[in-house]
């Protein structure tokens, strides 16, 4: 008797054991997805500068620990949520004003990205960046280049960003009209466009 109930225990721890294992499981392809399409919102909240905080830019990031960190030709600069929203709806009436008055675009293209320490709740990943700026009359041109380090994490069951390194590619002074030392707005991008 005592040999079937041993029998049947190992049974049923091997069979929890098993069972834990495939609920440990999780879909690294469908979590690869869900952030991919976090990062095309962005993008393209970013390309029409829409900040809003319902369904915009700023709605894709955690507001509790958010943190922006922007580095560019051996200066780095610090912002958590707060202070980005603050410059970013500071910047917005210039910014659409560009938009229509002068024809201005911004196009943000990501290449190159590489996800790493994907789980559950968190993730990591890394893209090359490039932005394109064009208006009337201007030609697109490459302002900005570099990486972005994205940190996700899931709040309450929805993907948001939860930190961003920014670092710029370095360029010669002439390149670029606008730098951090030179006090921008919001995530750096654009700026380096000039309208007659």
């Amino acid at each position: 008797m005592n040999r079937k109930l041993i029998i049947f225990l190992t049974a049923a721890v091997l069979l929890s054991v098993a069972l834990s294992g495939c609920m440990l499981m999780i879909d690294v392809e469908t979590i690869k997805a869900e952030l991919q399409g976090v990062v095309n919102a962005f993008k393209d909240d970013i390309e029409n500068y829409n900040i809003d905080e319902a369904d915009g830019v700023l709605a894709l990031l955690d507001p509790a620990q958010f943190t922006l960190r922007l580095e560019d030709q051996g200066m780095a600069v610090t912002k958590d949520y707060d202070l980005l929203k603050e410059e970013l709806e500071a910047d917005e009436d210039n910014q659409l004003a560009w938009r229509d008055d002068f024809g201005y675009e911004l196009e943000l293209r990501l290449t190159e990205t590489v996800f790493d320490r994907i789980r559950r709740n968190s993730a990591y990943m890394m893209s090359r960046f490039y932005v394109y700026e064009e208006a009337d009359g201007i030609s697109p041109v490459i302002t900005d280049s570099g990486y972005i380090i994205w940190n996700f994490a899931k709040v309450v069951g929805v993907w948001k960003i939860s930190y961003m390194k920014i670092s710029f590619d370095p360029v010669a002074s002439d390149d670029r009209a606008v730098t951090i030392g030179d006090g921008d707005f919001g995530f750096g991008f654009g700026g380096g466009l000039e309208v007659d």
